[in-house]
C-alpha cells in the first residue's frame, strides 16, 4: 500500500490553504461559517464523514472522524480553530486575505494561526480515505471556532454540547511544532503548558466636575496612580516546572554561553537579572512571559466630554497565570499591586492547562520530527497565550502544541502571529504536512 504523500497530494494542501485563507473569519465577529462549508464540502466530496455543529448560525464547526472500529477513547484529534484576527490592509505586502503565493511564501491572515493546521488536518482525514489505510485508532479533525475571542463559541461549546464527537486520548493544536533554530542546530518545541488568562475591568469612581478646576482625587487621576503600580508590567517572577523544564531540555542543544545560561535561567532569583542581558527584542519578551505572571494594560476609557471631569475611569488589563496558581490568587495578587482605589471585574478567564510528557505520543512526535524536519529533538514548550487546550483539557484530553511547520532561520515565528505580512514558506508548509501525516500513520495504523 502507497503511504507516500504526492507532489499532486501536496498542491492540493497547498491550495486548501490559499482558499481558505481567502475566506475571511476575522473575529470579532467570527463567520467562521465560511470555512465550515468549505471543509464540508471538501469532506463530502472524499467520502469522509463528518457532522456539522454550531452555537450561532455564523459560528459553525465541523468534526469528522474516521473509526478503527475500536474505542474512540484512545483516539488522536487533531484540532485547529478556523477563526482568524482581523487584518487591516494597510502595510501588507500582499493583501491580507488573498492567499497569493509570492517569493516561496503563502501570504494572508491566518497563514500561521492556524489555518495552515486546518489545511493539514483536512488534509490528513481525505488522503487517510482516498489511499484506503487501515487504522487501529480513530483519527478525528475538528474545525473550531471562536478560539480568538476565548473559545466559548468554539472548543468549549464542543466540550460542554457535544463531548462524544471530539472523543479522544490526545489532541494535537497550537503552539509547537515550528522549527527553532539553535547554534546551528534545529530543535521542535512542542507544547505542554499555556498560561491561564483573565481580562479583567478595573474601574475607579471619584469627584467630577468642570474642567477648569482640577479635581485633586479623579477617577482618572486615581486610576492612573493605581496603573503605574503596573509598569514594569509583571506580578512576580515564578518558575513553574515546564518552563524550567524548557530551559533544562533547550540548553542541551545550544552551544556555549547560551547553554550555560538558558541552565542558569532555572533558577529564579537570577532571572531578573538574565533577562536583562538578553539582547534580542522577541526572546526577551518570550522569556519574561514563560518567567512570570504578567499583567499588560489594553484598554482605557474615561470621560465624554472636553471640559468635563468625569467620576468613572476604566481600563482592561490582559492578565496571564503561568501553572501553579489560579487565576483567582493571580487576581488577589492584582488588586494588591493597584491598591484599594479600583476595583477589579473579570470579563472572561480560563485556568492554565497542563499535558503529561514524554508518552508514547511524544515519542512518536519526536523521532518524526528528527526525521522529516531534520530536528535533533524536541523541548517541551510554554505557550505565553491560551489555546484550545482550555477546552479539551476539561474533557480530559492529553492536547500537545505541534502544528509543524519549517521555518527559515531568519524568519521570526512569534512575530508572524497577529502581525502584519502574516506568511508561511511554502516548502516549511509542505514540510509539515509530512511531518503530521508521519505522526498520525505511526499513532493510528
Amino acid at each position: 500500500m502507497d503511504f507516500e504523500i504526492t507532489d499532486e497530494e501536496f498542491d492540493e494542501a497547498l491550495e486548501h490553504l490559499r482558499k481558505l485563507i481567502s475566506l475571511n473569519t476575522s473575529n470579532p465577529p467570527g463567520n467562521e461559517r465560511l470555512a465550515c462549508d468549505y471543509i464540508s464540502r471538501v469532506f463530502r466530496l472524499a467520502g469522509v464523514p463528518y457532522e456539522v455543529v454550531q452555537a450561532q448560525s455564523t459560528r459553525r464547526m465541523v468534526v469528522a472522524r474516521l473509526e478503527a472500529g475500536s474505542s474512540r477513547d484512545d483516539a488522536l484529534l487533531i484540532s485547529a480553530h478556523m477563526d482568524t484576527v482581523p487584518a487591516d490592509e494597510e502595510g501588507w505586502e500582499h493583501p491580507p486575505f488573498s492567499g497569493d503565493v509570492a517569493d516561496g511564501y503563502v501570504w494572508g491572515r491566518g497563514a500561521v494561526d492556524m489555518k495552515h493546521m486546518v489545511a493539514m488536518g483536512m488534509s490528513v482525514l481525505v488522503l487517510l480515505k482516498r489511499k484506503g489505510i487501515s487504522l487501529e485508532r480513530d483519527v478525528v479533525f475538528a474545525g473550531v471556532a471562536d478560539e480568538e475571542e476565548g473559545c466559548e463559541k468554539g472548543s468549549l461549546y464542543l466540550v460542554e454540547n457535544h463531548k462524544d464527537l471530539i472523543r479522544a486520548k490526545y489532541c494535537l493544536t497550537e503552539v509547537g511544532g515550528f522549527t527553532m533554530h539553535l547554534g546551528g542546530n534545529i530543535v521542535i518545541p512542542v507544547g505542554i503548558a499555556t498560561k491561564g488568562f483573565a481580562w479583567v475591568r478595573v474601574r475607579s469612581q471619584g469627584e467630577g466636575g468642570h474642567g477648569s478646576m482640577p479635581v485633586h482625587n479623579s477617577a482618572i487621576v486615581k486610576l492612573l496612580k493605581a496603573l503605574k503600580n503596573l509598569e514594569n508590567q509583571t506580578l512576580e517572577t515564578r518558575l513553574c516546572p515546564q518552563t524550567m523544564a524548557f530551559f533544562t531540555e533547550l540548553a542541551h542543544y545550544a552551544p556555549m554561553p547560551q547553554n550555560l545560561a538558558l541552565h542558569l535561567m532555572t533558577f529564579e532569583g537570577l532571572v531578573p537579572r538574565l533577562l536583562s542581558k538578553v539582547k534580542d527584542a522577541e526572546l526577551s519578551r518570550y522569556f519574561r512571559a514563560v518567567t512570570s505572571d504578567t499583567a499588560s494594560i489594553t484598554m482605557l476609557g474615561a470621560g465624554q466630554k472636553e471640559n468635563c471631569i468625569p467620576e468613572d475611569a476604566t481600563a482592561v488589563i490582559d492578565l496571564r497565570v503561568l501553572p501553579g496558581r489560579k487565576v483567582v490568587d493571580a487576581l488577589k495578587k492584582l488588586q494588591s499591586i493597584l491598591g484599594d482605589d479600583v476595583a477589579l471585574e473579570i470579563i472572561k478567564s480560563a485556568e492554565p492547562t497542563t499535558t503529561q510528557y514524554p508518552t508514547p505520543l511524544w515519542d512518536i512526535i519526536a523521532e518524526t520530527s528528527m526525521k522529516t524536519l531534520g530536528a535533533k529533538g524536541v523541548v517541551p514548550y510554554v505557550c505565553p497565550g491560551f489555546t484550545d487546550a482550555i477546552a479539551f483539557s476539561k474533557a480530559g484530553i492529553e492536547t500537545y502544541g505541534f502544528a509543524p511547520v519549517a521555518l527559515p532561520p531568519d524568519l521570526r515565528f512569534g512575530s508572524l502571529f497577529h502581525g502584519k505580512n502574516e506568511r508561511v514558506p511554502v516548502e516549511g508548509f509542505k514540510k509539515g504536512l509530512e511531518a503530521l501525516w508521519q505522526v498520525v500513520l505511526a499513532y493510528c495504523r
